[in-house]
C-alpha cells in the first residue's frame, strides 16, 4: 500500500474541514427563540458591545492558532508521518 506524503496528508485534513464547513451552506438554519441570549454580557467597554462574551473568545483564538502553528510546524510532520 504506498504511503501519501506529508502535503497530501495535509490536503486531505483540509479538504475535508472545507467540505464540513462548505456543507453547512447547503441546509437551512435552526430557529432559536430570541429570549436565548438574554443571558450574555450586555455591558460595552472600550467600544465593544457585549465585552465580557466577547473577550472571553480569546482563549480559543490561541489554543487554535497554537494548534494550526503544531500541525503546520515541523514537529506537526511526526502526526502525519
Amino acid at each position: 500500500m504506498p504511503t501519501l506524503s506529508y502535503g497530501a496528508k495535509v490536503g486531505i485534513l483540509v479538504g475535508v474541514a472545507a467540505l464540513a464547513v462548505g456543507s453547512t451552506m447547503f441546509i437551512s438554519r435552526i430557529a432559536q427563540d430570541p429570549a436565548y441570549h438574554q443571558f450574555a454580557d450586555q455591558r460595552a467597554f472600550l467600544g465593544v458591545p457585549n465585552f465580557g462574551d466577547t473577550v472571553s473568545n480569546i482563549g480559543f483564538l490561541i489554543v487554535g492558532a497554537l494548534g494550526l502553528a503544531f500541525v503546520f510546524g515541523k514537529r506537526g510532520r511526526l502526526i502525519f508521518d
